[in-house]
């Protein structure tokens, strides 16, 4: 016999948390995508010999160089990373709700124990995996930066 809470969703009640958590990825990846809402939240524009990064969502810092071709191939590698760093985002978030709605799915159907502490592994690990990939990313994006900075 099983102990525990037996969590029950109603149909109603799981397509309306299924449908509320596709809203919040869609607004966040919209606010991603035009306002830079994402972590690092760097912006990289070209033009002519040119290239604007600004770095940050509401505390901005900006940098602007001049393409040399000393320095082409440093600015493509730096393009590359903030890019991946915005894929990388993306990925994340399409995952963590597709993991939330599998698990209210599953709920709804069943109560075990030893699908809460997989559950509970397979989030943390991820969580774990996405902060330290991130972070790798923006450490290669602001070296590349200081970089820049000097030449």
């Amino acid at each position: 016999m099983e102990k525990g809470v037996k969590i029950k969703f109603t149909d109603k009640e799981y397509w309306l948390f299924t449908i509320l958590l596709l809203l919040m990825l869609i607004i966040i990846i919209t606010l991603s995508a035009f306002s830079n809402f994402y972590p690092g939240g760097y912006l990289f524009e070209t033009s002519d010999n040119e290239v604007f990064i600004e770095k940050g969502t509401l505390k901005k810092e900006t940098y602007n160089f001049t393409i040399t071709k000393d320095n082409e191939l440093r600015i493509a590698l730096l393009e590359s990373n903030i890019d991946q760093l915005k894929i990388i985002w993306y990925v994340s978030l399409i995952s963590m709700t597709a993991i939330l709605i599998g698990a209210v799915n599953f709920l709804r159907l069943k109560n075990k124990i030893f699908f809460k502490f997989t559950l509970f592994l397979f989030i943390l690990f991820l969580i774990i995996i996405f902060i330290s990939y991130m972070n790798y990313i923006n450490n290669n994006i602001e070296s590349l930066i200081l970089n820049l900075k000097r030449t």
